[in-house]
C-alpha cells in the first residue's frame, strides 16, 4: 500500500463523520438526551484524528500521482491549501467536543456556549471539508471540473 492508496483511504473519514457527528450531537441536544449528544462529540473527536494521518499523507499522496497523465498541479495546489483550514478546524471541532466529553464526564452539565462552540466549529469545519474535498475530487476525475466536455462514443457498424 502506498501513501496515496493511504490518503484515499482516510481523507473520506472526517469528510463523512464530522457532518454525521455534528448531525447526532444536534439531535441529541434537541431531544435533551445527553448520552446522544456524547456519542456525537465522540464522533467528533474521533473524526478529529482522524485528520491527522489524512492530512500528513497528503504530500506522499501528491509524490505518487503528480506525474501521471491528466494530473494538473494547479489542481493539487489548490486542494492542498483549501485542506489545510479544513484539518485545523476539524481538530479544534474535536478539541471543543473532548472538553464537552470531559465537562459531562466531571458530572457538570456542559454549558450551552460550549456546545453552542461545538456546533459552530464542527458546521464550518463541514463547509471547508466538502471544498477540499471537491477540489481533491478535480484531481482525478476530470468529469467534475467545469471545462469538461462529454465525448459520445463512437458507433460501431
Amino acid at each position: 500500500m502506498n501513501t496515496a492508496q493511504i490518503h484515499l483511504a482516510l481523507n473520506h473519514m472526517p469528510v463523512i463523520i464530522i457532518p454525521v457527528g455534528l448531525v447526532i450531537f444536534l439531535i441529541g441536544s434537541w431531544a435533551q438526551s445527553s448520552s446522544v449528544v456524547k456519542v456525537g462529540a465522540w464522533c467528533l473527536v474521533a473524526a478529529g484524528l482522524l485528520v491527522l494521518p489524512a492530512y500528513f499523507t497528503g504530500e506522499g499522496a501528491e509524490e505518487v500521482i503528480e506525474h501521471l497523465p491528466g494530473v494538473v498541479e494547479s489542481f493539487i495546489e489548490e486542494h492542498e491549501e483549501a485542506a489545510l483550514p479544513a484539518a485545523i478546524l476539524g481538530g479544534v471541532s474535536a478539541l471543543f467536543a473532548a472538553v464537552y466529553l470531559i465537562v459531562a464526564r466531571a458530572g457538570r452539565v456542559p454549558s450551552k456556549a460550549l456546545s453552542a462552540i461545538v456546533v459552530l466549529c464542527a458546521a464550518a469545519a463541514v463547509l471547508l471539508f466538502v471544498r477540499a474535498a471537491h477540489l481533491g475530487g478535480l484531481i482525478r476525475h476530470p468529469e467534475l471540473r467545469s471545462d469538461f466536455v462529454a465525448v459520445a462514443p463512437e458507433e460501431s457498424h
